[in-house]
């Protein structure tokens, strides 16, 4: 039973320019609630095309000091030979809804959330194993770990084997190209068992479909002209002020119709999903929408739970993983066994 006084937490205001209207969620959260909500409403839904940006993450790196002319090993940026700096950052794709299409995945995460959380407490230890996408409450404090906390509980581990015996093993992996290479089968499957239904209920299949065989544009492909000095233009300001003043709301069109209207022209390209693997069938997810990071949880969950019997439980082993981001320690004589494991299980 839902409490229509108060707003849920998956009824989030989002800030950014999209294709369709930004919403007074603090005003019409219950109508929208309401519609969401709405298995009927969800199931015959059409999502509006994704938006795709490129987002640099700064990176705190090794750099080659035989290149670059900095003394520090590790660095945020580094001075080049012609006394340019060059910034150690990495690009990340990102896809992401329409404000009203982010609330519907908002919602379908707290669902599919609640049910993983408890997935993880029913089998003992798992729940310290997986750190990434979930809030973990520290006791003394009352508030969520962070990156820090969860790198100090490893060295915390190393440390303290390292006081016990002469070799500490640790293994790190990285799962390459995790979000984009997701099997769509195995993630229908994952989903409808945590339900605990056979096949998905027709509103969590349009909302698996919009997940899998989505359609974005490019926000590049807004802006007014590409320069020649390679440079990236502004967007039409004229325009969005014009629908802020006459229309009340902030959006890169005024309409459906006039959204409709400039693809039809041609002044704006629609892509589909591009990941595929080797067999050339579709797969992956987006990165960037309110449901990604429970999914990518989700999809892992029996990996995590083959992790933790064979290198935890069965040879006495620590585990954790951030995301895509995996390390193990364990005693040094049983690394050789855990690599081929983990290479079979990848």
């Amino acid at each position: 039973m839902t409490n229509d006084t108060v707003k849920p937490n998956w009824m989030k205001t989002k800030g950014y320019l999209h294709l369709s209207p930004s919403l007074r969620i603090n005003e019409n959260w219950k109508s929208y609630q309401k519609k969401i909500q709405d298995p009927s409403f969800i199931q015959k839904y059409a999502f509006y095309p994704l938006m795709h940006s490129i987002i640099k993450e700064r990176k705190y790196k090794k750099v080659n000091s035989e290149k670059h002319l900095n003394e520090k090993e590790r660095t945020h940026n580094f001075k080049l030979n012609d006394f340019k700096f060059e910034k150690t950052a990495k690009k990340r794709p990102l896809h992401y809804a329409t404000h009203f299409d982010a609330l519907i995945y908002g919602y379908y995460a707290s669902i599919l959330n609640e049910l993983y959380e408890t997935a993880l407490k029913k089998d003992l230890g798992l729940d310290d194993c997986v750190n990434a996408y979930r809030k973990i409450i520290l006791d003394e404090t009352g508030k969520g770990k962070s990156t820090i906390h969860f790198a100090k509980e490893v060295f915390d581990e190393i440390r303290d084997r390292s006081d016990c015996q002469e070799e500490v093993g640790v293994l790190t992996f990285d799962i390459e190209s995790f979000f984009s290479s997701l099997d769509h089968q195995l993630l229908e499957k994952k989903w409808s068992d945590l339900l605990g239904e056979e096949e998905l209920p027709p509103d969590h299949k349009n909302v698996f479909k919009s997940c899998t065989n989505f359609s974005y544009v490019l926000r590049d492909d807004l802006r007014i002209r590409i320069q020649k000095s390679g440079k990236q233009s502004g967007f039409d300001e004229k325009k969005l002020a014009k629908i802020r003043r006459e229309k009340g709301f902030k959006s890169f069109f005024e309409s459906n119709a006039d959204f409709r209207n400039t693809i039809k022209q041609g002044k704006l390209r629609i892509y589909k999903n591009s990941f595929y693997n080797k067999e050339k069938i579709q797969v992956g997810i987006p990165q960037g929408l309110p449901i990604s990071a429970v999914l990518a949880n989700l999809y892992l969950l029996d990996f995590d739970k083959n992790i933790l019997d064979i290198v935890v439980k069965g040879k006495g082993g620590f585990y954790r993983r951030y995301s895509d981001d995996i390390i193990i320690i364990a005693n040094v004589d049983d690394l050789g066994e855990i690599k081929n494991f983990m290479n079979i299980r990848n």
